[in-house]
């Protein structure tokens, strides 16, 4: 159990009398008064990643914490491109990192009805063979600063509880950006098998065997492509989880440099048919049945339409532009 000589106050709060070692200390002073030069990075580094504990809770913790039974409100999880709390999720806007690994991030966040801007300095110290990860939301000419402790068992990018690690190559080939998104809806398909009474759980298997499935390779326009179909990365449609109760989410990435992916396409779809050439590989349209009361629906005027009323559409890209083509009613 980490010492209490560093101690943070419970739900977030500032810790003004918190007794920090000098070094943290003085990151977080630094923090609020000076932020160093940074370089750009695509996503969040692998060293912030995975299960943390605010080391108020006073206890030691394992990264099965976050989808088992002790769970808190003291946890987060940190993934390549989002922040997870308990009754909040922030999505990365940027993040830049200077020589010594401190991190400066723009997140994009949206909690209890509403949605907000954080911007905050991370920084991961040692402390008596503990890895704890600093963090600084900056607030005008105020800052909160929170220490987290890392929550041990597999390592900071490890995958949600209950999913196997990427071990196939061509999932571990496939950009973090798409590793995590799938990992993340597993991992919600893997918490809801959870709930179900110990007895009910024979038969059930929502996580396929099989890595790739639900993930589609290919091209797109003369350029390298990646399908990712919210309803087969699953085994089952699970309403509320991989899914709602009247569609999925479809989402495309289009590589448009040698390193840089685009999410180019992101829609929740009642129905959806993916043309893909067998020998090419080339991504020819998708067709689809999109909510009626979508604008490119072409919706009636005056009309309320119901959450299972659909229209189809063929969509097709070319020259960094969708071409949505609606079939006749």
């Amino acid at each position: 159990m980490l010492p209490m000589e560093i101690a943070v106050a419970r739900g977030g709060v500032a810790a003004r009398n918190a007794i920090m070692p000098w070094h943290a200390f003085w990151l977080a002073l630094c923090a609020m008064i000076f932020i160093p030069e940074f370089a750009r990075a695509q996503s969040i580094p692998e060293t912030f990643r995975g299960v943390w504990q605010q080391i108020s809770e006073g206890r030691d913790c394992r990264q099965s914490d976050w989808d088992g039974p002790a769970h808190t409100d003291t946890l987060i999880r940190v993934q390549a491109t989002q922040v997870e709390y308990i009754e909040a999720s922030c999505k990365v806007a940027s993040v830049k990192v200077d020589a010594e690994g401190t991190a400066r991030m723009q997140l994009s966040c949206a909690g209890e009805g509403e949605t907000f801007r954080n911007s905050e300095v991370w920084s991961v110290q040692e402390f008596r063979g503990y890895k704890l990860l600093v963090t600084t939301r900056l607030e005008g000419r105020s800052a909160i600063t929170i220490i987290y402790q890392n929550c041990a068992g597999d390592r900071a990018s490890a995958a949600p509880s209950g999913e196997r690690q990427g071990t196939t190559p061509s999932f571990q080939a496939l950009p973090e950006e798409i590793r995590a998104y799938v990992r993340d809806v597993r991992g919600r398909c893997r918490a809801h098998l959870d709930e179900f009474p110990k007895e009910e759980r024979q038969g059930l298997k929502f996580i396929p065997d099989d890595e790739m499935q639900g993930i589609i390779t290919g091209t797109l326009d003369g350029r390298p492509a990646i399908i990712a179909d919210n309803l087969t990365l699953c085994n089952d449609h699970l309403s509320g989880v991989n899914c709602s109760n009247r569609g999925c989410d479809v989402v495309i990435w289009r590589q448009d440099h040698a390193a840089v992916w685009r999410k180019i396409f992101s829609e929740h779809l009642h129905e959806r048919n993916i043309e893909v050439d067998q020998v090419s590989r080339q991504m020819k349209s998708i067709k689809l049945r999109l909510y009626a009361g979508d604008p490119r629906c072409r919706p009636a005027k005056n009309v309320l339409y119901t959450s299972g009323q659909s229209c189809a559409l063929t969509a097709q890209y070319s020259s960094g532009v969708w071409k949505w083509m609606l079939e006749a009613r």
